[in-house]
């Protein structure tokens, strides 16, 4: 049995469901069709994919294993059928970035290529599957906070955000002079995981007795701005995640001292020897 793209979508649905028959309803299939076919496929794989059990099925560890890989041999079936029917006029030029500064960069980014001859496609997806699809020519360029490339790939900066501290405009702490984070071992903190220097702060609130409990690592960016905007949460995060909020007064920058200098740095990622290319030196040539 070959294992086609229709057989990687049920899996796919199977698995977020959690149940053949939820699937079933779903696909507009019978039961017994779904479950002939997930058989097959474990048959073809020689491992099973699901565990089967009262309350439904879970994937097994190699279910797990090969569930990336099945979204993205669709996210290229896509986009292969995508590029296809694309004109030759209008050229698609596909744009990777982690979740978690995704709403902060994207928009960045197509304001850039706004007056290319391009049609701009904005993903987000995990650092390894944006190392894999460039390298397989999928996508055109990452945007990465990493500092290193994995070979075949180069690295250029694309922009740089100082990290703040910040907090609902009425918070209690905005009628204080200069805090230090000892002031904040009774609030509760909302902390973006910008990049490996948020690991040095967790080792600063740690110091300062800010029990851990009060701290939550949090990804995407928004989630943290939402937190000191709608729950009275003070957050760490980019500037850049944040300008809308200083922009409406909801949120204000609070005077943290005794702190480093921190900067939320993105980088560009792109297959080594493609800076030829007009799109990519367009970003590249972009002051961020």
């Amino acid at each position: 049995m070959a294992i086609g793209l229709s057989d990687l979508t049920l899996f796919l649905t199977v698995a977020e469901q959690g149940s053949l028959s939820r699937a079933a309803t779903s696909t507009h299939q019978a039961q017994p069709s779904v479950s002939a076919r997930i058989s097959g496929m474990e048959r073809t794989l020689g491992v099973r994919l699901f565990e089967r059990t009262t309350r439904g099925v879970v994937l097994t560890p190699a279910g797990k294993a090969f569930a990336p890989y099945a979204r993205r041999c669709l996210e290229a079936a896509d986009e292969g059928r995508l590029a296809a029917q694309a004109s030759a006029e209008t050229r698609r030029f596909v744009v990777l970035a982690p979740a978690s500064i995704a709403d902060g960069v994207f928009p960045d980014l197509v304001e850039t290529l706004a007056h290319q001859p391009c049609q701009v496609v904005c993903r987000a997806a995990h650092s390894h599957e944006i190392t894999r699809q460039l390298l397989d020519g999928v996508a055109h360029i990452g945007l990465v906070t990493t500092d290193s490339a994995p070979r075949g790939l180069a690295l250029r900066p694309f922009s740089t955000s100082p990290i703040r501290w910040v907090a609902a405009r009425h918070h209690p702490l905005r009628t204080r002079g200069a805090i230090r984070l000892a002031d904040l071992t009774e609030q509760r903190l909302a902390v973006h995981t910008w990049g490996a220097e948020a690991d040095q702060l967790a080792t600063l609130l740690d110091r300062a007795r800010v029990p851990r409990s009060h701290v939550s690592w949090v990804s995407p960016a928004s989630v943290a701005t939402t937190l000191a905007r709608d729950f009275g949460h003070v957050a760490a995060l980019a500037v850049d995640h944040v300008r809308a909020e200083f922009d409406a007064g909801s949120l204000k920058e609070l005077p943290m001292q005794g702190l480093p200098h921190w900067n939320a740095t993105v980088n560009i990622a792109y297959v080594t020897g493609t800076d030829t290319d007009p799109l990519i030196r367009a970003v590249l040539g972009h002051p961020h």
